[in-house]
């Protein structure tokens, strides 16, 4: 089978690393003749990517894109718009695919692929690994808004389009099958990990004062992120005379004012900015309470940081919304749900895991035990595959 994967955004080219579509390239790679297209910008680290040998079994086609500074700029705006208009261009002049195996977002690159799709009948599949664009609804103004109704129209043209939609949860796949006239096969795959090579990373030293109590947040800092209501709880539980240390293992556009925060407050907070993966897993491995807080209204569903923290087996605090992962903590019972924005609450329950290491051990157990079930890629990600083989929908 001739199989076209593209994605706007890949930024992990390691074929074992954490990027679903290298991951999927890899291993559809074997069986069939699999061309990855993808940006030549690096979204994450806001550079040019030059070309290399990609160590993958299938080829690998680097479109140019000029690239943008910030995740939230007119910049950005028209470098997606050039990228699709060459991902178009390409599309013209390449073999027809007998699949094209789309990631969504970007919504111009994935637009103009159901458009082609459409056009020369060619099954189009597609993977929704964020809501655009209630994903970044929560930075723009509310008088400003209505500037994103055409992005939701080309959002729900994608969704109508897809023949098959995978999801990185049944939230979202929900969401675009209700742009569908009819039935249409759903496929929730949490983006997950590779337990195996989590295991190993995390099996690294890391010095830490086992005197301390450390809470760690693993992510991007940006609007969709309330890490101020951690620090906030930080602080309450500094004037009741505890003494805790949160690691923030990340970077984003908001990291100076969370820093100035922290400093504000007083509490111990330690910015490791962006820390390569192996060096994440290990830091995951070795906090006592992992954060998950999520500001009210934020469309995160299931997200990369869940799948990292239950792989560290280690308790989450999670003020995220989403009834979906709520309901997974709920269920494994490996974890706290505090209302979103509750500084109180955090405080309370990072005062109970304090207070109760038999039950903070047991949750971090339960946690593990859930990424087992639900997030070793090398197993979930076989349902994707099986879309591709002779019994598959394709």
């Amino acid at each position: 089978m001739n199989i076209l994967l593209l994605a706007h955004f890949v930024t992990d080219f390691d074929p074992h690393g954490t990027s679903r579509f290298v991951c999927l390239a890899r291993r559809l790679g074997r069986a069939h003749r699999v061309e990855l297209v993808t940006s030549d910008f690096d979204h994450r680290a806001k550079e040019t990517r030059r070309e290399r040998d990609f160590a993958l079994p299938a080829k690998v086609t680097l479109l140019p894109e000029p690239g943008y500074p910030k995740n939230i700029c007119l910049r950005r705006l028209f470098s997606h718009w050039l990228f699709a208009r060459r991902v178009r261009a390409y599309l013209k002049h390449r073999e027809k695919p007998d699949v094209i195996y789309c990631a969504v977002p970007s919504l111009s690159c994935a637009f103009y692929a159901a458009r082609y799709a459409e056009k020369n009948r060619i099954p189009f599949v597609i993977d929704v690994q964020d809501l655009w664009p209630e994903a970044f609804s929560l930075a723009v103004p509310g008088a400003a808004r209505f500037l994103l109704r055409p992005l939701v129209r080309r959002a729900e043209y994608i969704y109508k389009s897809a023949d098959i939609i995978v999801g990185v949860s049944e939230t979202y796949c929900r969401r675009a099958a209700r742009c569908r006239p009819g039935p249409v096969p759903c496929l929730p795959v949490y983006l997950g990990t590779d337990l195996d090579r989590f295991d190993r990373w995390a099996s690294s030293p890391v010095r830490r004062d086992p005197e301390k109590f450390i809470l760690a947040y693993g992510g991007t800092l940006g609007h969709s992120y309330d890490i101020p209501c951690v620090l906030e709880a930080l602080a309450l539980l500094k004037g009741q005379g505890a003494s805790v240390t949160l690691w923030v293992l990340g970077d984003g556009p908001l990291r100076g004012a969370f820093q100035a925060r922290a400093e504000e407050l007083g509490v111990e907070a330690v910015f490791y900015g962006r820390v390569p993966y192996p060096e994440l897993c290990a830091l995951l491995r070795a906090c006592d309470v992992c954060v998950n807080p999520i500001v009210p209204g934020a469309a995160q569903s299931i997200i990369n940081k869940h799948a990292d923290y239950a792989a560290a087996g280690r308790p989450v605090i999670s003020t995220q919304s989403s009834p979906e992962y709520r309901a997974l903590l709920t269920r494994y019972r490996c974890g706290v749900n505090c209302p979103a924005g509750d500084a109180a609450a955090v405080a309370e329950a990072i005062s109970y895991l304090m207070d109760h290491p038999g039950e903070r051990r047991a949750m971090g157990e339960r946690a593990r035990q859930m990424a087992e079930d639900l997030f070793d890629r090398e197993k979930t990600y076989e349902k994707i595959l099986d879309l591709f083989s002779g019994e598959g929908s394709l």
